[in-house]
């Protein structure tokens, strides 16, 4: 059987902080041992998650976490309900 993990999260703060200069992080989470560290935040219902393509992220965060991170705004959903076409992948 295969083990998944989250690897990298990019965090967009929309003030940027002391600790967020650029309001822009990219985190390992492999480093912090997991997505507990930052559960908190992805399981905070006052701050939407922007995900591309969510359903595979969303499985494996609500693993790690117990529960699946909301609201989630999916810019692949958003995009093929303005009438956007399928994207398609890479190969």
């Amino acid at each position: 059987m295969r083990t998944v993990a989250v690897c990298t999260i990019i965090l967009l703060s929309p003030e940027p902080r002391r600790s967020l200069e650029l309001g822009v992080a990219c985190v390992d989470v492999q480093a912090l041992g997991g997505p507990g560290p930052l559960e908190e935040l992805l399981l905070d219902p006052s701050t939407t998650k922007v995900f591309h393509s969510a359903r595979q992220d969303l499985e494996v965060l609500g693993d790690g976490l117990g529960r699946i991170p909301a609201p989630v705004w999916d810019t692949q959903l958003a995009a093929a309900l303005l009438g956007h076409p399928d994207q398609v992948g890479y190969g």
